[in-house]
């Protein structure tokens, strides 16, 4: 495990790269350069003893779960910067829209331009879908199928199921057993590798909160990569302020395969509580489409493309 954090960035075959560039007149794929190892910002003070002691795995987990406790749905607000390289140079985009979320498994994130929905990107617990709304085409699959899918067949770039992982949503397992060391000082940061799941994680000792998280392959090997910084209270309906929990607002996500980025800044986070603003329709593909009129031959079932690939 040390070896392959302390390298520098593999790049991995199993990058869904595709970026909104179709839906908002990019055209290229989106991903990450192998840059610093170790995010540059620096975190408040660490709250290790007096000895500079390591925590243990246990007492990590547990604070990283206790700060997220309260977070099981989400509305945001977002604006996103794409920057891309394509013909040998590089090009910038923008967008705005909202973030849902109904943890731990539906997810909606619409991006557009001056109001207007370009694109809508989203899963439920079975399915994940991409949906090019000024194009008339809409991409979906089935999550257990989703390691199939191939370089450039989606607008965009990262499957939504992996949004809260790279948010740093998803619970740990306090029982699980790391290899050792469980817990390593990187910097200011501590390092873990939840060994229930396919991630490397740094956190900011004084809050337990994630400064970096990774994506990683079976070799451990980072194939995504979040930042995350600039953290903001999520006002949660009916609770007092000083209960609402925070989350990072500033997130910069890199695919580690071409050299691309994407940033997305969320604004007026809130649990959806209020009006009743998370409405079931947004996470309904069947609903989705016939929303947004896709007609029958412009739905892209990836799972069946991919079958017709391994026939001989």
């Amino acid at each position: 495990m040390r070896n392959a954090v302390r390298a520098a960035a593999a790049r991995t075959a199993y990058v869904p790269v595709r970026l909104v560039a179709p839906v908002l007149g990019i055209c290229t794929a989106m991903c990450l350069p192998a840059c610093e190892m170790f995010p540059s910002a620096t975190p408040s003070q660490p709250s290790a003893n007096a000895t500079g002691q390591v925590p243990s795995y246990q007492h990590v987990v547990t604070r990283y779960n206790q700060a997220i406790a309260k977070i099981d749905r989400l509305w945001a607000r977002h604006n996103v910067d794409i920057t891309w390289v394509g013909d040998g140079k590089r090009h910038h985009e923008n967008a705005e829209g909202n973030l849902l979320m109904l943890l731990p498994d539906r997810i909606a994130f619409a991006a557009g331009k001056l109001g207007v929905t370009k694109l809508w990107a989203g899963c439920d617990a079975a399915r994940y879908w991409v949906i090019d709304i000024d194009r008339h085409h809409a991409f979906f699959g089935k999550h257990e199928s989703a390691a199939h899918v191939v370089e450039d067949e989606l607008p965009w770039p990262v499957e939504p199921r992996h949004l809260p992982a790279l948010l740093g949503l998803t619970p740990l397992d306090p029982s699980a057993k790391p290899d050792e060391p469980g817990v390593e000082r990187i910097g200011d940061l501590l390092m873990i590798e939840p060994p229930e799941l396919s991630r490397r994680i740094l956190v900011d000792p004084a809050t337990m909160r994630p400064a970096r998280i990774d994506l990683i392959d079976e070799a451990g090997r980072s194939w995504a990569r979040a930042q995350l910084s600039n953290y903001k209270k999520i006002k949660l309906h009916r609770t007092k302020r000083e209960q609402w929990p925070t989350l990072a607002s500033h997130i910069q996500i890199d695919l580690l395969s071409r050299g691309d980025r994407i940033v997305i800044k969320m604004h007026g986070m809130n649990d959806g509580r209020d009006r009743d603003r998370i409405k079931a329709r947004v996470f309904d593909f069947d609903r989705l489409i016939k929303t947004f009129k896709i007609p029958p031959e412009n739905r892209i079932d990836l799972d069946a493309r991919h079958h017709l690939r391994q026939r001989p």
